[in-house]
């Protein structure tokens, strides 16, 4: 077996080396390629590919172990919504040597600089403030509550809901309200975009 690092420096950035590959083919040796960014790869390579293997983000006790290995102290103190958001590059640059204590503040940093949306709607109400909603409001105070019980790493099963009613009813002020309460991300279409 052999291992070399067929990725070269090209002007500002990693260029993968094909011609390396195709050599290492054409002798019948296995290549393995590993990359962050899978756009880094030809097309001619991906066409080629036998396996595939794409490595997700680990379970939380899996982080746990690693902190317990490489720092001092306990890790016990993390939880899910402490790495909501997280992929491999942010994990490995925040858990390094010294204490736990300290790597779960760095994952609690990340985690809330990744996560952190800029509010779209400043301008919609906030849910509580809501006036002739009845039930939906219900709803959409119990989906705040829920976003925020997520975010402290418990878990929670959101339920869902369909608004429906004649244009100038409120259905989009109502999820632009919980968006901006609960401070999340609203992606806003129409059925007719859906067909376009």
């Amino acid at each position: 077996m052999q291992a070399t690092r067929s990725f070269s420096k090209s002007g500002s950035g990693i260029a993968f080396d094909a011609e390396r590959a195709i050599q290492s083919l054409g002798r019948g040796q296995t290549v393995v390629a590993v990359t962050a960014a899978r756009d880094l790869m030809p097309a001619s390579f991906l066409a080629a590919i036998d396996v595939e293997v794409t490595i997700g983000v680990p379970e939380i006790a899996s982080i746990r172990r690693v902190i317990h290995e490489v720092c001092s102290g306990s890790p016990r103190g993390l939880k899910v919504g402490d790495v909501a958001g997280l992929g491999l590059i942010e994990l490995a640059t925040a858990i390094r040597p010294g204490a736990a204590k300290e790597t779960i503040e760095r994952l609690r940093r990340s985690s809330a600089n990744t996560t952190r949306v800029t509010l779209t709607f400043p301008s919609a109400p906030l849910v509580v403030d809501l006036v002739g909603y009845g039930d939906a409001k219900t709803w959409a105070t119990q989906a705040v509550q829920d976003f925020a019980e997520i975010r402290a790493g418990k878990y929670t099963r959101l339920t869902s809901a369909l608004l429906a009613g004649p244009p100038g009813t409120g259905k989009t002020l109502l999820a632009q309200s919980i968006a901006r309460s609960a401070d999340v991300r609203l992606v806003a279409t129409s059925v007719a975009a859906w067909f376009s």
